[in-house]
């Protein structure tokens, strides 16, 4: 397996692959919709992007499976250090910490660093070139498959993390609310007291347009965030039904949804989880169970997170909740490696 700081360059090597993959995508979409290149002429170029894209994003599904195991294995060995630098303490140890600290930060960095909507069009991209494939008969229902068993499996690591976000979002939108209250309360006593003759129209109309002006600024951004959440659903959506209703000839949205200008910081979910003696954070389990899970199936292995996930899956469908069936799994495996 390669080096933390060698996967992490494939990483954003591979990223930005896509990227300019996806780029080309649209320009073309664009240039067939203005009418500048026949849709059948575009076609085989089409094709040829399609099938650069597939391979980038088997790299990159194979890339972020391997970072997620280093990173639940240096969360590992950083809990044991922290446990030894309060047992015994030294200068080696806190220096250990630290480093491992800034490498957890930079693969987290690293995985905030991906566009949402560039990992929402590469794996709806992926799947409908599958399908594509297989209709013309160059894939075996086998073979489609176990690619499509991938796909959802990056399909699910991609809504986890818009989960968060949206989150994030909704935080942001509770917050600007109760802004909007206040604004039109204070405009209606404003109008009160003009009415009483408190204060002079002149003071009156230059209060009032910079409450409506502000009114107008908070409306609009909650707006384009309820527009930005809806939108990014309804592409999250489609890539579900394209799972379970495989077809090649959908009709796609080339084009990004523009998120707000300001994104709230996607952030851990909020809370602990009690673990034996310890109380960690939903993806301090997660990725504690992830690496017990790695030492059975292989480090970095595509089936490993996939397991993982079918396992969850499976208890939650017997009535647990998601952060029950981590403490069930992480209990059942330690160890077992």
């Amino acid at each position: 397996m390669a080096e933390p700081t060698d996967l992490l360059n494939q990483f954003r090597k591979c990223v930005q692959e896509i990227e300019e993959m996806i780029g080309r995508l649209q320009d073309l979409a664009r240039l067939v919709r203005s009418g500048e290149i026949p849709k059948e002429a575009a076609e085989p170029l089409k094709d040829e992007y399609m099938r650069g894209l597939l391979s980038h994003a088997e790299r990159f599904f194979t890339l972020e499976d391997g970072l997620e195991a280093e990173r639940a294995r240096i969360r590992l060995e950083l809990e044991r250090n922290r446990r030894d630098a309060e047992r015994f303490g030294g200068v080696a140890s806190n220096e250990r910490i630290r480093t491992l600290e800034a490498r957890i930060g930079q693969i987290e960095d690293a995985f905030k660093s991906v566009n949402l909507q560039v990992e929402l069009m590469t794996v709806k991209y992926y799947l409908m070139f599958l399908s594509s494939a297989m209709k013309r008969g160059e894939m075996t229902k086998e073979e489609f498959d176990k690619q499509r068993d991938v796909y959802r499996h990056f399909l699910d690591s991609v809504a986890e993390r818009w989960a968060y976000q949206k989150n994030e979002l909704s935080k942001g939108i509770s917050a600007l609310e109760p802004q909007v209250e206040n604004i039109t309360a204070d405009l209606k006593e404003l109008w009160v007291r003009y009415t009483v003759g408190e204060i002079p129209q002149s003071e009156y109309n230059s209060a009032r347009t910079r409450l409506e002006e502000k009114l107008k600024n908070i409306e609009g951004s909650i707006e384009k965030y309820r527009r930005y959440i809806d939108a990014v659903d309804a592409r999250v959506f489609e890539c579900y039904l394209l799972y379970t209703q495989p077809n090649p000839e959908v009709s796609f949205d080339f084009e990004s949804i523009t998120p707000p200008e300001e994104l709230p910081k996607i952030t851990e979910l909020e809370g602990k989880v009690k673990v034996g003696d310890e109380l960690l954070t939903p993806q301090e389990l997660y990725d504690r169970t992830l690496y017990y899970y790695s030492l059975i199936w292989g480090m970095g292995s595509a089936s490993t997170k996939s397991n993982l996930e079918k396992d969850i899956r499976k208890l939650m469908e017997k009535g647990m909740t998601r952060e029950q069936a981590l403490v069930y799994l992480n209990e059942s495996v330690r160890g077992k490696g």
